[in-house]
């Protein structure tokens, strides 16, 4: 047998049950009781089953019996199903491709399908995989899982709630067989309540816009004498978030900002790249039309003033040599002139060039505001 694990086969024979006449009360048919000098369970029972043989089962650790038409008995266990035919027991786990191994309950319907509900959901077995498994305890079988996104509702350990689920009803209560109405109970929502919430004799609680994430709820009871049981009950749960409250989807919107800031970084540098080339356009045409009216006016003017003091001076007598050093002297200094004003030229053409280099020019230049 499986540890924590125990389908205990009494072998208590007993004829079919036939349906009690509801004429008639229950001490007017024969019973008896299983007492502890009869033979001590180990366990509290939990389910019964009857076998077409007349046998009686008696689930001490199991959650859920179902008996077959062919006599075997089928158990649900914390580690998969465990099943008794013909004299031999064998197991159902994960080995055999089973989605899950905590089974809490099981179902036979009318076509000898298998209906589990486990922890990852509801497994459904076709009836032609149970003989399978009969035949050969290590099979690989197949099954289909209904799960959360199935909207079926999975097991209560690990619960995952679908996405958008923002109101919750959950029940609850609390067994007493003295004053039931005088039980009271409190309750606390850990992951959303800071502290218990006293209910009185309620046996629900509401919870509205809940966010996704884990939570877990806790319930503890009272008798009627006012008696707390401290370690009460628990469920743990969780809600599923939708695509657009997942930390990924807060990523990718942060890395889409980041993204359009380095844009609109890159389209602003863009901009003063342009209004700095055009401004340097505009310095490089107004010295190209300073360089061009100096050379076409100012200097054409000096060398015509020029040649005709070289006119004037070829007509001064030779005699007049005052004059004439004079003349030869305005001549140099006029020629000198003219060769500063040309190197004023290119030289101003020379920076016109240069400042068309606009990394250069960025070096050089400010900022016009």
């Amino acid at each position: 047998m499986l540890a924590r694990v125990a389908l205990l086969p009494l072998l208590l024979f007993a004829p079919l049950t036939l349906a009690l006449d509801p004429a008639r009360s229950t001490s007017q048919y024969g019973h008896t009781m299983w007492a502890v000098q009869d033979g001590a369970l180990p366990g509290s029972p939990t389910d019964l089953d009857q076998t077409i043989d007349g046998y009686l089962w008696v689930g001490t650790r199991s959650r859920g019996l179902i008996s077959t038409p062919d006599g075997a008995i089928i158990g649900g266990t914390s580690l998969g199903l465990i099943g008794w035919r013909n004299g031999r027991s064998q197991t159902m786990t994960t080995a055999n491709d089973l989605p899950c191994q905590e089974i809490h309950t099981l179902l036979r319907d009318r076509r000898d399908n298998l209906w589990l509900y486990a922890t990852c959901g509801i497994i459904f077995v076709a009836s032609d995989q149970v003989q399978a498994w009969w035949k050969d305890p290590a099979a690989r079988l197949r099954f289909r899982l209904f799960g959360a996104l199935d909207e079926a509702q999975t097991a209560l350990a690990g619960l995952r709630l679908a996405p958008h689920t923002r109101d919750l009803e959950i029940d609850y209560t609390a067994l007493s067989l003295l004053v039931p109405r005088k039980n009271n109970f409190r309750y606390r929502l850990v992951g959303h309540d800071t502290d218990w919430a006293d209910a009185g004799a309620r046996r629900q609680a509401f919870y509205t816009d809940l966010p996704p994430g884990d939570f877990r709820f806790e319930v503890i009871a009272s008798n009627n004498d006012g008696v707390w049981n401290e370690s009460g009950a628990s469920l743990d749960f969780s809600i599923t978030p939708t695509f657009y409250q997942t930390r990924w989807f807060y990523a990718l919107c942060i890395t889409a900002a980041a993204g359009v800031l380095w844009l609109l970084y890159l389209v602003r540098v863009r901009q003063i790249e342009m209004r700095i080339r055009m401004r340097l356009e505009e310095r490089v045409i107004e010295r190209e039309r300073i360089a061009r009216d100096l050379h076409d006016t100012f200097l054409q003017s000096v060398q015509g003033l020029i040649l005709r003091f070289q006119a004037v001076l070829a007509r001064i007598p030779e005699g007049g040599e005052r004059p004439l050093r004079m003349m030869e002297q305005a001549l140099e200094r006029a020629d000198q002139v003219l060769a500063e004003g040309r190197d004023q030229v290119y030289d101003l053409r020379k920076s016109t060039q240069a400042s068309s280099d606009l990394p250069n020019a960025r070096h050089r230049d400010q900022l016009f505001t």
